[in-house]
């Protein structure tokens, strides 16, 4: 499984009646809201008492977002009314692709990628989830619509049989990574697919393989060799740079293959440099909020798709029009990465790596008052925001890992005595047991358990939990 990421919220300007703020103008008519008190008990405090309005489109958010002064309603559908747990009841009890489908065609939210094999020798994929038709075309609903007009609104859903999908395909593998999912298709499912270099990676390693074994699979789960950095290192490899550090920088760069280890440098000084690159290109154009919010993924994929002209207009310092086009930037973007880096690592750049910077950490929700106690880690960890083994970091605040691969699996189904399991944690929630993080150490290398299927097996189990009705 692994996200569709479908647009499923829309916003809605709506318009309240001035003599009642509790009905709202809909095709020239203010009709009533449905008004709700939600009670929120808090231990050794009053009951805190929220209202919460909805109209036709859903609750009105203005009060709960700081700084929102126009009156919005958010349409979602996970406010509906959903059938998940039936489809999971179902897809437990599936045996076969057409059974599969049938169950998943009760989820509803979120949409997932599902992908299925069976003993048989077939393998599938489904797309789900509840994904709406708007009026409009594949940019409606990305902007608040006007609420009372009538002209914007949900026209369904789209229907399960004609969601994507994939039943044996001649090339005999099934990727998905987030990626687009379809090139073509009728409705729009969303604006914010992945760029795809995660599921090109994985098919760059399927095809380097005559005859897959589970070892080879779990060597495509950890890696992290990362495809975006391609066009960015073919000119920084070669940029022209004066100083002596920016050389060795440049030389550490010229024998790095893209691949974001922990124990090498060049990913700290490639990721420092993406970093200071988007601000010298984009921080003074966009003004420091905005700039703030377009950071990141946004940022680093508008750049790779910049790079390849160097006379983009965006290569320019407003503050000082001298400094202008892609290889002047991209060299005071060096510099200013070199600086970050020496700051943060120390002047020798054989000691640099890029697990002192980028960590992983599995906190609790109670964490933040004793992190020594309830928090996993932080442990040194490789990826980025585009490799297989996905280890992505919040920009504003860098370089500590903000998502991870919960859990991997690899199955072989002409043994399933032999899958193979790892969660990234353990598997006891509760703190002071045993089991609270005794897997982590495996997940960080790459390493599996063994999932045992058979029931003569049960005997070695070491508790059983039992959940009973009052």
């Amino acid at each position: 499984m692994t996200n569709v990421g479908p647009d499923t919220q829309d916003l809605y300007q709506e318009r309240p009646d001035p003599k009642d703020p509790r009905r709202f103008e809909y095709q020239g008519a203010f009709e009533p809201a449905q008004v709700t008190i939600e009670q929120i008990k808090v231990k050794d405090a009053p009951t805190v008492k929220l209202q919460v309005v909805e109209t036709r489109h859903g609750p009105i958010i203005t009060p709960v977002v700081e700084g929102l002064k126009e009156t919005l309603a958010l349409r979602w559908t996970a406010l509906d009314p959903g059938h998940l747990i039936d489809a999971l009841y179902h897809l437990d009890l599936a045996s076969n692709w057409q059974e599969f489908r049938d169950a998943l065609s009760q989820w509803d939210v979120p949409g997932q990628n599902f992908v299925y094999a069976d003993v048989n020798g077939h393998i599938g994929y489904q797309a789900t989830g509840k994904i709406p038709i708007r009026p409009g075309g594949a940019n409606a609903g990305d902007t608040p619509q006007p609420g009372w007009d009538g002209q914007h609104e949900w026209q369904g859903y789209i229907p399960f049989e004609l969601l994507p999908a994939s039943f044996d395909p001649p090339s005999g593998v099934i990727v998905t990574a987030n990626q687009r999912i379809v090139d073509s298709y009728p409705y729009k499912i969303s604006n914010e697919f992945d760029p795809g270099f995660r599921a090109q990676r994985i098919q760059q390693l399927l095809a380097a393989v005559d005859k897959l074994t589970p070892d080879d699979m779990n060597r495509i789960q950890m890696d992290v060799v990362d495809l975006s950095a391609a066009p960015f290192l073919s000119f920084l490899r070669s940029l022209p740079v004066k100083s002596d550090r920016a050389k060795r920088a440049q030389q550490l760069l010229r024998d790095w293959d893209g691949s974001m280890r922990a124990d090498a440098a060049a990913p700290a000084i490639y990721w420092s440099w993406q970093l200071h690159m988007s601000d010298r290109v984009f921080h003074d154009k966009l003004g420091d909020d905005l700039y703030r919010d377009f950071l990141g993924e946004a940022s680093f994929e508008a750049l790779y798709d910049m790079v390849r002209n160097p006379d983009n207009g965006w290569f320019v310092v407003l503050a000082d029009p001298l400094h202008h086009g892609r290889d002047d930037l991209a060299a005071l973007a060096l510099e200013d990465a070199l600086t970050e880096l020496e700051q943060r690592l120390g002047p020798d750049t054989s000691t640099w790596q890029w697990g002192k910077l980028h960590t992983v950490s599995f906190p609790h929700p109670i964490g933040e008052v004793l992190p020594m106690i309830f928090n996993i880690g932080p442990f040194p960890n490789g990826g980025s925001f585009y490799t297989v083994d996905n280890g992505p970091f919040d920009p504003t605040q860098p370089y500590a890992q903000t998502a991870h691969p919960s859990m991997r699996m690899v199955v072989d189904l002409s043994d399933l005595e032999a899958t193979r399991v790892i969660y990234a944690t353990g598997q006891s929630g509760q703190p002071f047991s045993p089991h609270w993080g005794d897997l982590t150490p495996l997940w960080l290398t790459g390493g599996y358990v063994k999932l045992r299927f058979a029931t003569a097996r049960q005997g070695s189990l070491e508790g059983t939990l039992s959940f009973k009705a009052r």
